[in-house]
């Protein structure tokens, strides 16, 4: 396999160090460090989980963006550091790519245990890059499935939800509405679109079977793409007109997109693993 300058040089199995291990193992901490004071605050002990709600913007700032920036995209990039180089058969990540890797999340929830948006925006948009330049750079050229529209779309909504939601912090007043729509693009938008850009590519890799991209046809990929750039504008819409139309949007774009897979070839399972759960999984999406 052929390396990039940087990139981990071969050594014998057992001294490499594999980053997408250490990023599962990080994302479970930043997890962990997300819902603690909601066990807390369920298991009534009040003077545990009382000064971390006074001390910081827990429930507006740091528990969202723990899951979100840093547990889910801890999960997300270590899915693509595994996945893409045997897929395309190029490189693996280099040092300083899993570098950023691991130290944006960690650098995320600090700042927003300190209540810094912007700052912690800042350093999802750095993860961000580098996650687009390592996954789209390998990717050029590879047959990938319609439903692929929605990375970049999805993407786009990780980056315009960090600039609105900073921007609408640090103008504040009759623009703090940007900060919601942000948010919604953070907290909602963003990985719904890569796990439905990502779903024929990812089932096939979770039931260790031959990757089979499924043929691309020219309706499929539009409706997509119609599908995806409304899921965007449901947020913008949500906000102008009404909360509940911006909701019922993406409940009716979200449906239809899941619904195409689904009435496709039949999911590829081996025996260990049950078809009826995996259905269960994908539309545990519209449903939520």
């Amino acid at each position: 396999m052929p390396l990039d300058d940087g990139a981990m040089t071969d050594k014998p199995t057992g001294q490499r160090v594999d980053p997408a291990k250490v990023l599962v193992a990080l994302g479970a901490v930043l997890a962990t460090a997300g819902v603690l004071p909601w066990l807390l605050f369920a298991l009534g002990l009040r003077s545990l989980y009382e000064p971390i709600f006074q001390s910081v913007g827990f429930r507006s700032s740091f528990h969202p963006l723990a899951q979100v920036e840093g547990f889910l995209a801890c999960f997300a990039i270590a899915f693509l550091f595994a996945y893409i180089p045997r897929r395309t058969g190029t490189a693996p990540p280099a040092r300083w790519q899993i570098f950023v890797a691991v130290a944006a999340p960690l650098a995320i929830a600090a700042f927003a245990f300190l209540d810094r948006w912007v700052l912690s925006q800042a350093v999802w948009l750095l993860l961000l890059a580098m996650a687009a330049e390592f996954s789209l750079r390998r990717m050029r050229g590879a047959r990938l499935p319609p439903s692929f529209v929605w990375v970049p779309i999805a993407i786009l909504m990780g980056a315009c939800g960090a600039i609105l939601a900073g921007a609408g912090v640090a103008l504040g007043g009759r623009y703090y509405p940007l900060h919601e729509i942000g948010r919604g693009l953070l907290l909602q938008g963003m990985f719904t679109g890569l796990v439905l850009g990502t779903y024929d590519l990812i089932v096939p890799a979770i039931a260790g079977e031959v990757d089979e991209v499924p043929r691309s046809t020219l309706w499929e990929a539009c409706l997509h793409s119609i599908c995806a750039v409304a899921f965007f504008a449901s947020f913008f819409v949500g906000e102008a007109v009404s909360n509940q139309l911006g909701f019922a949007i993406r409940a009716f774009v979200t449906l239809l997109a899941v619904s195409i897979p689904l009435q496709a070839a039949p999911l590829p399972v081996r025996p260990a693993m049950s078809d009826r759960m995996l259905r269960v999984c994908i539309w545990m999406l519209p449903i939520g």
